[in-house]
């Protein structure tokens, strides 16, 4: 029988397991990698719309826990739990040297993107939601902003945190300059830039470069960027969220390739 207890509600979890919570981001993992699934904690109510996930868990001994809204919003640290948590083997981490190492055998046209400075893990899921939809394999963040992807992060993300390998890098300004080695074009956007997104040629291989929306990109970084571009606009606004304009850059990347 589950169990219902508050204390097992919040049992700890050993360093190679994460906590993920939000529907489309469990089912994913769910369908991708069920055998990566540890516990499972379930809002009572939900227990019909999650049932081939107790099932499968009954069926493989894994624990789960039919738990009420407060013992969730308690797990989970945020009242948009959804009504389900799960207790997951991460997967395998990706460093900058494995990310090269991939890059470096493929001649394909490939997106990458690099977040200089973006702290909001909300913006970080959003952006990780567009890279999948536009099939971007990369994201590189710097350490100091993120030293792992939070759960909120994933959850936002609506599963494409599934498909999209995240790269944490102490020195992004080297991680460029590598890639520019390589053949990618490096750019960034900026509202005081003369060439607009849409006239710009965009290689084949190419890195986005987006900032911090208050600071902006660091000095370091900024030095590698070959290519600086605008986003069109009424001009009402000075700038657009980091998401957003992330969304629009890639969408006229992939327009250019798929045409």
């Amino acid at each position: 029988m589950p169990n219902h207890s508050k204390k097992n509600s919040q049992q700890r979890y050993r360093d190679d397991e994460i906590k993920v919570y939000g529907v489309n981001i469990c089912q994913t993992i769910f369908a991708s990698r069920p055998a990566d699934l540890i516990k499972v904690y379930i809002l009572s109510e939900k227990r019909k719309k999650f049932a081939p996930i107790i099932e499968h868990c009954v069926r493989h001994k894994k624990g789960y826990n039919l738990v009420q809204n407060e013992d969730l919003e308690k797990l989970t640290q945020s009242v948009h739990h959804e009504g389900i948590c799960m207790i997951v083997r991460e997967s395998k981490t990706v460093t900058v040297t494995d990310m090269l190492a991939v890059l470096k055998k493929s001649s394909s046209p490939v997106c990458l993107l690099c977040l200089d400075g973006v702290q909001n893990s909300h913006n970080l899921g959003n952006i990780l939601r567009t890279a999948a939809h536009f099939g971007v394999p990369f994201v590189l963040v710097n350490e100091p902003n993120f030293i792992t992807l939070p759960a909120s992060a994933r959850r936002v993300s609506e599963g494409g945190a599934e498909f999209v390998r995240v790269v944490f890098a102490r020195d992004l300004s080297v991680v460029l300059k590598n890639l520019q080695e390589m053949g990618f074009l490096i750019v960034a956007t900026s509202s005081h830039a003369n060439k607009e997104l849409n006239e710009a040629a965009l290689a084949p291989k190419t890195v986005f470069v987006m900032g911090d929306e208050v600071g902006g990109i660091s000095e370091a970084v900024s030095r590698q960027v070959k290519t600086h571009v605008s986003i069109s606009g009424t001009g009402h606004v000075e700038s657009l969220n980091v998401a957003t304009a992330t969304a629009i850059c890639v969408s006229q990347w992939w327009q250019k390739r798929k045409n």
